[in-house]
């Protein structure tokens, strides 16, 4: 399979600017502009720079530390850093800062502020008042998220969930209830029509920050690239009971902090000190002092209900390209 390359903060700038990309140490970088000479002679009279955004850390102190953090949301390269910034702070400036630059964020960057915006509580309910104002879309909010804002206990966020996500506790007969329906939509002519480009985009901004599928996306819950994806009724046991079978390695505690924070991810890593936690935005190091309680949880950090706000054609694309058995180029349409 062809490595998969990560693409540096600067390379849709890089694109638009006429650069030819090439692979190097695992990223999509500029060679050249106009041409080898021309750049040569560039190099030679004037200077040459390498791009470098992806390679460094940005520490930010102080009493206006955070101030500062906001400032940065409306910046297209520095953003989604500062979003994850943000997500330490307890100021309550900072949902509305969010909030004011969400339209313009670029995905990962959005997918960043629903993140910061639902690790406490108090960001949460600006997060589901923004929704219920249709300042944030709906379709924004992924599985983890609603797992995420269930974990905190409050009641107001629990039945706004359930309303906006459909879903509440089901049993075994209404699990497979739902999984025979969506089976009888998803026939061998239906998926024909399914468009895997469509899907693809689908896939990453609902699933790929937990799931890797051909080598791009999260680590938080298992590979797919190698599952039984081109059987229907693995997919959709899978998708609508996802807490049937849970491997011990992707477990899920919800562990809540003395400062009222809350963390519903997998426990990585634990030492006398320290707990590493794999979210979905990454791997948060949280100090034990600060730890008010943990509570191991037998239910996958994947929420039922993800299929529940798609469309049919939504649901069609999705699976068709989860059943694609290789990557989906931009001018690419793959069927199952």
């Amino acid at each position: 399979m062809a490595q998969t390359l990560q693409r540096t903060p600067l390379f849709e700038r890089h694109v638009a600017l006429g650069a030819r990309m090439v692979p190097f140490a695992g990223w999509e970088m500029p060679v050249q502009y106009e041409g080898v000479i021309p750049e040569d002679r560039a190099v030679r009279t004037d200077c040459g720079v390498f791009d470098v955004s992806h390679m460094g850390e940005l520490e930010v102190e102080g009493m206006h530390a955070f101030d500062l953090l906001q400032s940065l949301l409306k910046d297209p390269v520095l953003a989604e850093p500062a979003l994850k910034g943000l997500a330490s702070t307890d100021d309550p400036k900072t949902p509305a800062a969010i909030l004011a630059a969400y339209p313009d964020l670029s995905q990962p960057a959005k997918r960043a502020a629903i993140n910061t915006l639902s690790f406490r509580p108090a960001f949460a309910k600006g997060l589901m008042q923004a929704v219920k104002d249709n300042k944030i879309p709906r379709k924004d909010l992924t599985a983890y998220t609603v797992r995420q804002l269930r974990s905190f206990g409050d009641k107001e966020i629990d039945a706004w969930t359930t309303e906006i996500w459909g879903v509440a506790k089901t049993s075994n007969e209404q699990k497979l209830a739902e999984i025979a329906k969506y089976k009888s939509l998803l026939t061998s002519d239906v998926l024909k029509t399914g468009d895997a480009i469509a899907g693809r985009a689908l896939f990453s901004k609902t699933c790929m920050q937990c799931h890797t599928l051909f080598g791009e996306g999260g680590k938080v819950g298992p590979d797919l690239t190698g599952s039984n994806r081109q059987d229907i009724d693995y997919l959709m046991v899978n998708i609508v009971d996802p807490s049937a079978v849970i491997a011990k390695d992707y477990m899920v505690s919800n562990i809540y902090m003395k400062d009222g924070d809350a963390y519903s991810g997998i426990i990585t890593k634990e030492d006398e000190h320290t707990l590493s936690v794999t979210v979905e935005s990454g791997v948060q190091v949280l100090q034990k002092e600060e730890v008010k309680e943990i509570r191991r949880s037998e239910l996958s950090m994947m929420p039922e209900g993800l299929l529940t706000p798609l469309s049919k054609t939504e649901l069609v694309n999705l699976i068709t390209y989860l059943r694609s058995t290789s990557q989906v180029g931009e001018t690419q349409r793959v069927q199952p």
